[in-house]
């Protein structure tokens, strides 16, 4: 399945920081020491890597936007 580019590299960028910040202290106790609260955190930057990892956005899908910018057909008639 080939997902639709909804997603600029500046905002593939970010997720890619955002998530490995967030995996991080996910993984550490630095930020909570509740074990929930600790995979909850994991869980929210495993899923901004792998859409930063795949330039796709389901919530960009279903509210219309998109950071990518369309394509214009190079077709002249």
């Amino acid at each position: 399945m080939k997902f639709k580019v909804n997603m600029s590299k500046t905002d593939q960028r970010v997720r890619m920081a955002l998530g490995c910040i967030f995996l991080a202290l996910g993984i550490s106790d630095i930020l909570v020491s509740d074990a929930m609260s600790s995979v909850l955190i994991g869980i929210v930057g495993t899923l901004a890597l792998i859409s930063a990892l795949l330039r796709y956005c389901v919530l960009y899908e279903f509210t219309g936007l998109a950071t990518y910018p369309p394509v214009e057909d190079d077709k002249n008639p």
